[in-house]
């Protein structure tokens, strides 16, 4: 019997797959579970346009998230943070201080995008990479001044 799947299942098959099973196990388990549906003509029809919605929004969100890449490599923040007269940093500048930075540049970026090694403590310029979605990387430089 052919049936779209619903949910991933080992051994069967991922969502939204049309497999073919024994009918009892289709109409003993799958069926009464919510796991699978019968492949009828208008839900094989339903499950293609789903695909192909699918398939433009992926390309999509790998443009966007290109143009992202872009416009970030170009970018200087700037952070100014407490010092002491000596010049040593109070406290330190997180990937979540990085990101809140990055927003009021107007970039939405999650903060577990930025990848630091540690928490930086020094003043001066550091360049800073960000691993977006996609496998695309971008480098911002930063510069941290002292009040």
């Amino acid at each position: 019997m052919k049936v779209i799947l619903l949910k991933s299942l080992p051994k069967v098959g991922n969502a939204n797959a049309t497999v073919n099973v024994k009918a009892g196990y289709a109409r003993n388990y799958l069926f009464p579970q919510n796991l699978a549906v019968p492949a009828t003509d208008e839900r094989l029809k339903n499950l293609e346009r789903k695909k192909e919605i699918f398939a433009e929004k992926g390309v999509q969100d790998v443009k966007a998230t290109e143009e992202l890449a872009t416009k970030l490599s170009g970018i200087e923040l700037m952070i100014a943070i407490k010092t002491s007269k000596e010049g040593g940093i109070f406290g330190s500048v997180t990937a979540t201080k990085i990101a809140a930075a990055l927003k009021e540049k107007g970039f939405e970026v999650d903060k577990n995008y930025i990848e630091l090694e540690k928490p930086l403590k020094e003043l001066g310029e550091h360049i800073i990479k960000i691993k977006l979605p996609h496998n695309l990387e971008a480098k911002v430089k930063l510069t941290i001044q002292s009040l």
